[in-house]
């Protein structure tokens, strides 16, 4: 049983340092096409406007040299009050590979899990009891190819956002409610070639914003919209975002084009949206006024950033310092902090951020207004707030909801961890498990 154990945690182990570098694509044409793949958003850039300036004084000046130098080991305690386990029911129908999105209402867990392509839809009450798979991934009518995005309506519907369309679907006999395509907002964006949308938030009140890329050529240049629409695909309101930045980079067999792919996220009814170069967070209101949220200071470290490798000799990604970019570790926010995955290139932080991942968080704490990376727990091998209200393991938000913050642990990795601490519970919780488990869902109140 150990070497089997082993072995598959070698496999996910790998997974999971691919993760990290797929914020970053190659090739100019392949690039186009992977990032309705990694469901990207166009980024900001950075100049100036009268609502930036007008906002100067509610910016907040983040410091990543101060961060580093005042990397920590901290604890939950200071932003939670309590921990709970949820192990996720196993069976057939609700066995989870890969978790894409995550979202939580009214006491039920949705999570869109799947591949590329192929993707579905599996609901968990909040006790972990599996409640329901829906899947029709197709090109046919009431069908969906690569899905971008859920949305909780109402107690027993959801819409699914996927790069052409969107649906609704009633959970209870699997009806479609409503499906639009999304022609309308590609057209307006004057995309006679791709017709695709990037990303997708549901702003609640029957609204999403959606973005969209124009794939460009000698006649038609790039162009990136940020659209506010109702569920027929109505453009309420728009605004023209700056192209990506591309950047060259020297390789073995010649040349390759990369650019950073970010992505937006809620917080306090507004659309953010961090930029490219990862120096800047915008805010949108619902009326698409643009402001300042968030600015990133890099000192010495602006060196190791994306647009400043243009032309040089590297290794693919692993010489790029990028914060908060990844749409695979997006930027999170909720009313006590702001998190930001960051990867880095070895050793340029010194032995307290120096480990084999390269990766870890830095956390702007709202309360003491301190900006901060984690330090790596070295008993586990893992980045995370220290568990200290129960003495588990290490605690490392994937999603927020509200005052709710959740970690999904796989199961052969939340067995290791319960050996290893001193919380009773995840011992429990560990007994009943095996590695063919389906993950473990770990929830933290904010106080």
């Amino acid at each position: 049983m150990k070497s089997k154990m082993k072995s598959k945690m070698k496999s996910k182990m790998k997974s999971k340092v691919m993760k990290e570098v797929k914020g970053f694509k190659g090739s100019a044409m392949a690039f186009i096409s992977a990032i309705v793949v990694l469901s990207g958003i166009a980024a900001v850039g950075c100049t100036s406007s009268s609502e930036d300036q007008s906002a100067a004084s509610e910016v907040v000046k983040l410091d990543l040299e101060k961060a580093v130098k005042g990397a920590r080991l901290a604890n939950l305690s200071k932003f939670a009050s309590d921990i709970k386990y949820i192990p996720l029911e196993t069976g057939t129908e609700s066995q989870i590979d890969k978790v894409n999105e995550f979202r939580y209402s009214n006491g039920k867990i949705y999570m869109m899990v799947g591949e590329l392509n192929e993707n579905w839809i599996l609901v968990f009450d909040e006790n972990g009891n599996f409640l329901k798979r829906l899947h029709k991934s197709g090109r046919g009518p009431g069908e969906y190819i690569r899905l971008l995005d859920i949305a909780v309506l109402e107690d027993n519907t959801i819409a699914l956002i996927s790069i052409n369309k969107m649906l609704a679907y009633n959970l209870e006999n699997d009806s479609l409610v409503f499906e639009t395509s999304f022609d309308k907002i590609t057209e307006f964006s004057g995309n006679k070639r791709f017709k695709a949308i990037d990303a997708s938030a549901y702003l609640g009140d029957g609204k999403y914003a959606v973005t969209t890329l124009t794939a460009s050529n000698d006649s038609v240049p790039e162009r990136n919209m940020l659209c506010l629409i109702d569920q027929e695909s109505n453009i309420l309101q728009s605004a023209e975002l700056p192209p990506y930045r591309y950047v060259n980079f020297k390789v073995q067999d010649g040349m390759i084009t990369l650019s950073k792919i970010v992505a937006m996220y809620m917080y306090d009814n507004s659309i953010h949206v961090p930029t490219s170069s990862s120096d800047t967070i915008y805010r949108y209101d619902k009326s698409f006024e643009r402001e300042l949220a968030y600015v990133m200071d890099y000192g010495q470290y602006k060196k190791y950033l994306l647009e400043e490798m243009n032309n040089k000799d590297i290794v693919y990604t692993k010489e790029i310092l990028d914060i908060g970019g990844s749409t695979e570790f997006p930027v999170k926010e909720n009313d006590a902090m702001l998190m930001l995955y960051m990867v880095y290139p070895s050793g340029i932080f010194g032995a307290d951020l120096d480990w084999d991942g390269n990766k870890t968080m830095v956390i702007y704490d709202k309360a003491d207004k301190e900006f901060y990376a984690l330090k790596i727990d070295r008993k586990y091998n893992k980045v995370g707030f220290v568990n200290d209200i129960d003495n588990g393991a290490p605690f490392m938000p994937n999603y927020f909801c509200g005052n709710l913050m959740f970690d999904c642990i796989e199961a052969i990795d939340f067995i290791d961890y319960a050996e290893k601490s001193g919380s009773e519970e995840m011992k429990r919780v560990a007994a009943t498990l095996n590695e063919e488990s389906n993950p473990v869902l770990v929830i933290a109140t904010l106080k």
